[in-house]
């Protein structure tokens, strides 16, 4: 999952860790129908987009 972020020298990888950390933990999984976040808050926490720009 981490290597189409990170450049070619491979040096910005830390840096991509929390974006790519919200992004698996937003996804469905296949063995609980669930987030991550859903199975451990209970809910969806809104996403950095949606928490700048607000609910449409």
């Amino acid at each position: 999952m981490l290597r189409p972020f990170v450049d070619s020298r491979q040096g910005n990888w830390v840096t991509c860790l929390p974006a790519l950390e919200f992004a698996y933990n937003s996804s469905v999984q296949a063995s609980t129908g669930k987030t991550p976040f859903e199975l451990d808050l209970g809910y969806q926490p809104r996403s950095p987009q949606n928490a700048l720009v607000g609910d449409v």
